[in-house]
């Protein structure tokens, strides 16, 4: 006798209608001058990423930085060649009216954030609330206070939050 089994899936868990991706200044200077990974696998993996937003409908928004001398990484470009990045000014996304309006639009509370440096693509950034805060290499769930805790701490010990 067959069983039916239901599978439960965890609404903490990301899908593709649950949360917006926001790719912050994946830039050919910004990887060049990055020395923590190798530059081609950093490519592939922010290609990976894009890729797989696509294929699977996830919304996205693209930022960038300084475009006029640095231009988005191609592969980036080529997974969403409709997407105009919002030409950004300030190290934090969200100062930006454009990505703040692009967020609320959206309407999702999970924001997944990436970037190439972490320091300053997206720290100030996650200061906003709980959000999953990606590198090239890897996703990881910080609670916002939890970052603030650490730059204060590091502010206060005069040592660096990195």
């Amino acid at each position: 006798m067959p069983h039916d089994a239901t599978t439960y899936t965890s609404p903490q868990l990301l899908s593709p209608d649950n949360h917006s991706l926001i790719l912050v200044d994946q830039q050919y200077l910004v990887l060049i001058t990055m020395r923590s990974h190798e530059g081609t696998q950093v490519v592939e993996k922010m290609a990976l990423l894009a890729k797989g937003a696509k294929l699977f409908g996830v919304r996205t928004l693209l930022t960038t930085a300084h475009s006029e001398t640095q231009k988005l990484v191609q592969q980036v470009q080529d997974a969403f060649p409709d997407h105009v990045p919002i030409e950004r000014t300030g190290l934090d996304a969200f100062e930006d009216e454009r990505v703040v309006a692009w967020v609320k639009e959206g309407g999702h509370k999970k924001i997944v954030i990436t970037g190439l440096w972490t320091e300053s693509c997206m720290t100030m950034t996650t200061l906003y609330g709980d959000i999953v805060v990606g590198d090239v290499d890897g996703l990881v769930i910080i609670p916002a206070q939890q970052v603030a805790a650490v730059i204060s701490a590091a502010q206060e010990s005069q040592l660096p939050a990195s």
